[in-house]
């Protein structure tokens, strides 16, 4: 016999999920000395696997690490600049199948499933203000299949056995990649490919650490939670294979690209950015390092706002150095440089940003700085789906009948030709593969994402009764 503790991270004050009843956990050892114990995690970074030994009283355990990769879920990172949109357009690929859209707060979760709901799906929000009756009625449901969508503060998730989960959306940035990795591994659990799809801002970044600042918790809390906090950003804003961020943060390292990250899956594109980073590093210096993140681009703009005067940042020699350069690519570039640790941010004085030792030789043009260009996330190349070469020869015939017999009807009631609708290769080739989701659908040639969204749900309705 043994106790089997999940969810071990729990334990720590260090995790992504601290809860204070996991410690009372340390009195097993204590009362039962001579039983095993066991502590089990899928998220935890050195410190905090140190701190359940400690936490658990554990002398000198035994353990076992597999590898943090997840290589069945696809990773995209998006800014977070219409953030309802991007998702309408994110689920035309995902039509019918199930997923968690995380937010940080109430007001968001259920902000973003009354716009889902709107759009026709089924959708409903969970968290902490839902009586233990309504959230239990959520799971349930959402268990069942009767909802294809929650959208849930991170209460939502523990203890949910679902293994057909297709996709997870952070509809803002969580506060450490333990979260983030936690989160998304909710996805996929069957094994077949599921897709997470993480927003971002600047906005998100500062509220963030503006809660850990504010906190009652100790300064070394403080300084860890937000180390955590800034890796998660740099996460979030890297140009490089993201997997590899997550592995390295776990312990695990190694210099490969993987197959299944939207860097190593679309590579962004690389240029020398030293005249820009000269610009931004000039304008932080002449200010006195007075300016923060978006205040800075309006001086490099020039800029009219009230502040931007009253401050007297007008009257500097590089107010307007940058006016031909578009805001969001400014925000893009100095982000990069907040990474590469060429400006730090003063969060004790109003998220000001500071030169640092590596600012002087970019000045004195002894270093060159490569950047990613901006692209916008309506204009990054989208991973085309790839179109298999099917064998309709064995066709199921009494599906064919039902799905042309559908067709029929559907292009009676809107006065088109059948062929309009879907073409007789289309049908064929569904009849053979026999499609149970929307990614297998998108397999067949003649079905791209806006047929998928208009008659997604309805074809697999049908393959499901006949296939």
């Amino acid at each position: 016999s043994l106790f089997a503790i999940d969810e071990a991270h729990c334990v720590s004050v260090w995790g992504n999920d601290f809860r204070p009843e996991y410690v009372k956990l340390s009195r097993l050892k204590d009362t039962f000395p001579d039983i095993p114990i066991v502590a089990l995690t899928a998220t935890a970074d050195h410190a905090t696997q140190s701190d359940i030994i400690t936490q658990l009283k554990l002398n000198e355990p035994k353990q076992f690490l597999s590898s943090f990769e997840r290589t069945n879920i696809k990773t995209v990172v998006n800014s977070g600049l219409k953030r309802i949109q991007q998702i309408s357009n994110f689920l035309l690929s995902h039509q019918g199948e199930a997923g968690i859209v995380y937010c940080l707060s109430r007001k968001s979760t259920e902000k973003v499933a009354n716009d889902l709901r709107a759009q026709g799906y089924k959708a409903r929000a969970y968290h902490a203000r839902l009586s233990a009756d309504e959230r239990e009625e959520v799971q349930h449901e959402f268990q069942a299949d009767e909802i294809q969508i929650v959208c849930a503060t991170i209460a939502f998730g523990m203890g949910i056995d679902k293994p057909n989960i297709r996709w997870v959306i952070h509809y803002n940035m969580p506060k450490n990649i333990e979260s983030y990795y936690q989160e998304i591994g909710r996805g996929g659990r069957d094994g077949k490919p599921a897709e997470s799809l993480l927003f971002h801002s600047w906005g998100d970044y500062v509220s963030l650490k503006r809660f850990i600042d504010e906190g009652e918790a100790t300064e070394q809390f403080k300084i860890v939670q937000s180390a955590k906090l800034e890796r998660m950003w740099e996460f979030a804003t890297a140009a490089s294979c993201r997997t590899n961020l997550v592995l390295s943060y776990f312990g695990e390292y190694r210099n490969t690209k993987c197959d299944h990250c939207d860097n190593c899956l679309n590579p962004p594109e690389l240029f020398d950015g030293t005249k820009y980073v000269q610009m931004a590093l000039s304008a932080v210096i002449r200010s006195q390092e007075s300016v923060s993140l978006n205040l800075l681009i309006d001086v490099l703009r020039g800029s009219n706002r009230t502040e931007v005067r009253d401050l007297g940042l007008d009257k500097i020699k590089t107010f307007g150095i940058g006016r031909d350069v578009p805001f969001l690519d400014w925000k893009h570039y100095v982000t990069q440089m907040i990474n590469q640790g060429l400006v730090s941010i003063d969060f004790t004085d109003r998220s000001k940003l500071k030169s640092t030792p590596l600012s002087n030789p970019i000045l004195k043009g002894e270093s060159t700085i490569m950047l990613s260009k901006f692209i916008p996330n309506d204009k990054k190349p989208k991973v085309k789906v790839p179109k298999l070469s099917i064998d309709v020869g064995n066709a199921d015939q009494d599906l064919l009948a039902a799905l042309k017999a559908w067709r029929l009807g559907l292009a009676k009631s809107q006065k088109v030709p059948a062929y309009v609708i879907m073409n007789n290769k289309a049908l064929d080739q569904i009849s053979s593969v026999l499609p149970s989701n929307s990614s297998e659908l998108l397999v067949v040639d003649g079905v791209g994402r806006v047929k998928l969204m208009k008659y997604g749900d309805a074809i697999l309705k049908i393959v499901k009764e006949y296939g």
